[in-house]
């Protein structure tokens, strides 16, 4: 599977399945009367109102006073108001907000909008839930199964179950002639995970009234046991990880053959 290095981050519920939220957290129902500076932006897992340099639009849920913001000083220094033009005029769900310096500042739904100066590139969401108060502005979400929840790991946006456990997906490796390098083969998540090994490495089970969407899938066991594929990839908990974000899984491989072994990779969006 695919590894793209990003910034590394304890799971964060951005993206978890039924996408309950905040009113800011849904997507706007007037996006014609949208303001110009504000687009949308595709994020692993769906989409995010964004500047119009793709970057992030976040809420603060310290804002509790409808058209007034609580982010002054040194935190308005991390979390750039999103700038409203002197001539620029409320519509429908949008506003403008007139901070306490006198500036002009976007809001929605009478929350006030900001960047993040975490966020480097288009669709970075880096200040997800950052001081359990900073919300992106989610438009759009995939489906995700019950309890399953996707995070920035070491090895990119990645899932996990609601509760913090990496979900991990398991493929075959074949080693070069010299032994010195690596690439993942086929999956094998059913055929080569079965009896003991099930004890370390844990089915994501589907219940029985589980239904497959988009790249989700359910795959039937041997021992008649539903379970949770991504883009037919099964996916597993590893008993070794004790707490949110650990991934001692990753790269645990054995090996078959003198070219062949399994190898055990945190299960990442493809």
């Amino acid at each position: 599977m695919r590894r793209i290095l990003l910034t590394s981050a304890i799971a964060v519920g951005l993206f978890t399945a039924g996408g309950a939220g905040a009113d800011t957290s849904v997507a706007p129902d007037n996006s014609a009367t949208a303001p110009g500076v504000i687009t949308t932006q595709l994020v692993p897992g769906g989409a995010v109102l964004a500047d119009v340099m793709g970057h992030t639009i976040y809420t603060y849920d310290r804002d509790t006073k409808p058209g007034k913001s609580s982010c002054i000083e040194a935190c308005a220094q991390d979390w750039k108001p999103l700038p409203a033009a002197w001539l620029a005029n409320p519509a429908g769900d949008w506003s403008v907000i007139t901070r306490e310096d006198g500036s002009r500042q976007w809001g929605y739904k009478g929350k006030p909008l900001y960047t993040f100066s975490g966020d480097h590139k288009a669709g970075d969401t880096n200040g997800e839930g950052a001081d359990n108060s900073w919300r992106a502005v989610v438009t759009a979400r995939k489906f995700l199964p019950p309890k399953v929840a996707i995070w920035h790991s070491d090895f990119g946006p990645a899932f996990a179950t609601t509760d913090g456990k990496t979900l991990y997906v398991l493929a075959e490796l074949h080693f070069n002639p010299l032994g010195t390098k690596r690439h993942t083969g086929p999956n094998i998540g059913l055929t080569d995970c079965t009896a003991e090994c099930t004890k370390t490495w844990v089915p994501f089970k589907a219940p029985a009234d589980a239904v497959a969407a988009e790249d989700w899938s359910i795959v039937t066991r041997d021992d008649g046991t539903r379970q949770w594929a991504y883009k037919d990839w099964p996916v597993y908990t590893n008993v070794q990880d004790s707490k949110a974000g650990d991934t001692l899984g990753e790269g645990i491989s054995t090996l078959k053959t003198g070219i062949t072994g399994l190898s055990w990779q945190v299960a990442t969006l493809l």
